[in-house]
């Protein structure tokens, strides 16, 4: 895929293949799966690889629409679930840490949710790249 001029995250431009895409996007959604950690400590963490983190579901969700919008997620199946996943970190894990952000807790099912997706979203780039 040979990007435009301007690519739709404003850096610099990185002429790359369909599959080079796809391989970038499958490294990362491996990364959110298996590189951050699912436990859920007693204190509020700020910082560190753990998906309890509201970073974690907001990088997750980014990395998912950008996806969908570089043509990288093409299956209307995938896209919905998707849009799907993002609507849910945007208008209730956001709507719920905005309320009260010192003391809203990520719950397991919030962390299930997110490797839901991601493990979709593996085996359909897995797929596409067979």
């Amino acid at each position: 895929m040979k990007e435009s001029p301007e690519n739709i995250r404003g850096t610099a431009v990185i002429e790359e293949t369909i599959e080079q895409a796809r391989e970038r996007y499958l490294k990362t959604f491996l990364d959110f799966r298996d590189s951050y950690s699912d436990e859920l400590p007693d204190e509020i963490v700020h910082e560190g690889p753990y998906k309890c983190r509201m970073n974690f579901f907001g990088m997750v969700s980014g990395e998912i629409e950008f996806a969908i919008q570089e043509g990288i997620i093409d299956d209307p199946e995938a896209i919905k679930r998707g849009k799907a996943f993002a609507a849910y970190v945007t208008e209730d894990l956001r709507v719920l840490h905005l309320a009260d952000p010192e003391n809203h807790r990520t719950k397991p099912e919030d962390i299930r949710k997110a490797d839901e997706i991601l493990d979709y979203l593996i085996h359909f780039l897995e797929r596409k790249l067979m």
